[in-house]
C-alpha cells in the first residue's frame, strides 16, 4: 500500500511536535521506509503496520494528553520523536507480554509503549532508570 504525503495521510490534527516531525521530508521518507523494513523483518503485512500508525495518529485523546504533559516539561528534542510511531506499531503487531525499557529520560517512549500495550489489552512494561548522580573529583 502506497502511503500518501503527510498532509493527505493525516486526516486529523494532533499535537504539534508530531505534526512538525511528519511534515519534514526526511521524517516522512523515513517513516515510509521504516514501515516497509519492519514489515519484512517481522513478516507482517505492511498494511497492518500502516493501520497501527494511523490508529495512533487518529487517537486525539492520547495525542492531546501527550501534548499537555509535554508543555509542562518545556523541552523536546527531535531525537525523542524519531521512532515513536514505529515503536507503537511494532508493539501493536507483535503483542509482547513483557517489555523491559532501560533509560526512561522524559518518559515519552514509555507513554507510547504503554498506550500500545493498553490497545493490545495485555502486557507489562518494566522501566529501569538510574538516578542522577555526581562524581567528586
Amino acid at each position: 500500500m502506497k502511503m500518501q504525503r503527510p498532509s493527505l495521510f493525516l486526516k486529523m490534527s494532533f499535537h504539534s511536535f508530531l505534526m512538525k516531525l511528519l511534515k519534514s521530508r526526511y521524517a516522512y521518507y523515513s517513516l515510509r521506509q521504516n514501515i516497509k523494513s519492519l514489515a519484512r523483518l517481522l513478516t507482517i503485512d505492511e498494511k497492518e503496520l500502516i493501520s497501527f500508525v494511523m490508529e495512533l495518529f487518529n487517537d486525539n485523546d492520547f495525542n492531546l494528553h501527550v501534548r499537555k504533559v509535554y508543555k509542562t516539561i518545556g523541552r523536546l528534542d527531535f531525537g525523542q520523536l524519531a521512532a515513536l510511531p514505529e515503536l507503537y506499531a511494532i508493539i501493536r503487531a507483535i503483542s509482547p507480554q513483557i517489555i523491559i525499557e532501560t533509560g526512561v529520560a522524559s518518559g515519552l517512549s514509555s507513554a507510547f509503549i504503554l498506550h500500545a500495550l493498553r490497545r493490545n489489552d495485555s502486557g507489562w512494561l518494566y522501566s529501569i532508570d538510574l538516578p542522577p548522580y555526581m562524581i567528586r573529583l
